[in-house]
């Protein structure tokens, strides 16, 4: 069973026009939705939120510091139409882990926080220890 990390910027509260933000910051995102459209893994149940999103272009076995890596690389191109984005929508720096095999600490150096800070980004960590249950790729 691997482990699986996600580190993705997403964009809320734009409304129901996810071009309007891909527009403004000059990025097609990664993926994107409307409340109310059904969730992709699960059919049966319905976005409650709006997202627009860029995640890492590394796999999703790469490290965390590797992805973080990556993705701010990419917003740091566009860093002011992302924090022009910023005053009109909610943006977040979110990063999910799933893993089976450990409950690992998370680090961010300095310099990983404040290029988080100069794009004027809030940050959120989901970590999910799911420890004998089959990975999303099994």
């Amino acid at each position: 069973m691997t482990n699986c990390i996600h580190v993705l910027l997403r964009v809320t509260d734009f409304g129901d026009d996810p071009d309007v933000v891909t527009k403004l910051i000059g990025i097609p995102p990664t993926e994107c939705w409307l409340k109310g459209q059904p969730r992709r893994n699960m059919p049966a149940t319905f976005h409650n939120y709006s997202s627009w999103q860029i995640q890492s272009s590394l796999p999703e076995t790469a490290p965390m510091a590797d992805q973080f890596e990556d993705l701010l690389t990419r917003l740091e191109s566009k860093k002011n139409n992302i924090r022009a984005v910023s005053e009109q929508f909610k943006l977040v720096l979110l990063c999910a882990a799933y893993y089976h095999d450990c409950q690992p600490g998370i680090y961010l150096d300095r310099a990983v926080i404040t290029r988080i800070a100069d794009l004027g980004l809030s940050l959120d960590f989901d970590l999910y220890f799911l420890g004998d249950e089959p990975s999303k790729e099994s």
